[in-house]
């Protein structure tokens, strides 16, 4: 990724013409830990969250949203999540 940016930078700084279109940069590899594991929580309120947060996460949703959808205060589910 970091050669990717350097060569549209490159580019910019030549003020030469932008690509408009995106440019996927594959990951190299993904490395599983437990802790991105959303099977290893224990606590329902931010499995709940959790769970809120991926069925709408493509929506724009903000952090009240997910607040009233698990019921809880946001310094509650700061403190567990």
């Amino acid at each position: 990724m970091g050669y990717q940016a350097a060569k549209l930078l490159h580019r910019l700084l030549a003020r030469e013409e932008m690509p408009l279109q995106r440019i996927l940069v594959p990951p190299v590899r993904v490395i599983a830990r437990r802790s991105t594991d959303y099977r290893s929580l224990t606590d329902p309120a931010v499995i709940q969250a959790m769970h809120f947060i991926r069925n709408h996460a493509c929506k724009g949703i903000k952090v009240e949203q997910v607040l009233d959808a698990v019921g809880i205060s946001r310094s509650n589910l700061e403190k567990t999540f």
